[in-house]
């Protein structure tokens, strides 16, 4: 028994060895190669969202809250793309502090940026489902200036505590009891406002999805029974409508790694400082990283499938790129 037992032992040994070796050189795959061409990638798409909406009508539809948005992406894929290329600095061997203190910098800046994103990104949900809701009300009701109001009242909320942390952080010392109660609170309070938008997110394109098939089923009547300028503000709606559900739909995929990993860590269940977990906790970061990078240029094609104008637009800007891809 004593034999079986310490064989047993050492296949599972030589078992989690070997998981480990593969989850090590997983993570220099994504950290050397993968992610940093995502986060390149990610950066031109930024920047061509953020050219184009420049050039169109942002009054219309949902296209400011998509400018600020991409807005909010292009900064966030320049500190993605900024902190792979460090990573992979550091990971080179060419260690430095001012590298570290980037990082650093870039963590603490890129937390502000995932705030605004998730609060424009409900308030595109909130406010498309106002618009399927209360289709004779909405253009009353919400308008250009209330939207900004929300999304200004929004990243009030969720600056509120980290500045606050921040503040007291320096200010009372890096390691003193206030500073470490503190940051308890602004790390609590940001998986809670984490999943509160995400929940808010998720519910929305649930009920989006259900009301664009529920129209779907009525289109071939309204069709026949409505005129033709009626029928193009209808097309145009849906395709409203399809963005906003493929915009929400990518967002809470890409961030489905960070809110298990946010659920781990309420749960008690923190596997980040554990050194046996060490290769699985970075494996989880580098996805998020990768995350975050599908998300900015996913949202490129969707514009260019479902947006019109966005896509007339840049097929202006890039005719090579339209006469090789159709979108139509």
């Amino acid at each position: 028994m004593n034999n079986s037992t310490a064989y047993q032992d050492l296949d599972s040994s030589q078992a989690s060895g070997t998981i480990q070796i593969a989850l090590y050189y997983l993570v220099i795959v994504l950290k050397v190669a993968i992610n940093p061409t995502c986060a390149l990638i990610a950066l031109f798409a930024a920047f061509v969202n953020i050219m184009t909406f420049l050039k169109m009508d942002l009054t219309q539809g949902v296209n400011l809250s998509l400018f600020i948005l991409s807005a909010s992406y292009l900064f966030l894929a320049i500190l993605l793309a900024l902190g792979n290329v460090l990573k992979a600095t550091l990971w080179l061997g060419l260690k430095n502090l001012a590298i570290v203190r980037l990082l650093l910098m870039g963590n603490r800046f890129g937390n502000f940026l995932n705030i605004t994103a998730y609060v424009v990104t409900t308030t595109i949900a909130i406010f498309r489902c106002l618009s399927v809701a209360m289709p004779f009300k909405f253009s009353n009701l919400v308008t250009t200036r209330r939207q900004l109001v929300a999304i200004v009242m929004g990243c009030c909320v969720g600056f509120s505590v980290p500045i606050r942390t921040q503040i007291l952080y320096y200010t009372a010392g890096t390691f003193s009891p206030v500073s470490t109660v503190n940051l308890y609170i602004m790390d609590t309070f940001r998986k809670v406002f984490f999943f509160s938008c995400l929940a808010i997110i998720i519910v929305s394109t649930l009920y989006l999805t259900v009301a664009l098939r529920r129209s779907s089923r009525f289109q071939v009547t309204a069709n026949t029974t409505t005129d033709s300028q009626s029928r193009t503000c209808k097309k145009k709606e849906v395709k409203v409508i399809k963005t906003v559900i493929l915009v929400l739909t990518i967002f809470a995929a890409c961030n489905v790694p960070l809110m298990l990993l946010s659920a781990l860590r309420l749960a008690s269940i923190d596997f980040t400082n554990s050194e046996q977990y060490q290769n699985a906790n970075l494996l989880v970061k580098m996805i998020i990283e990768l995350g975050a990078s599908l998300n900015i240029t996913l949202n490129t094609f969707v514009y260019l499938r479902y947006n019109t104008s966005f896509r007339a637009v840049v097929k202006k800007s890039l005719p090579c790129f339209f006469s090789s891809c159709s979108f139509t």
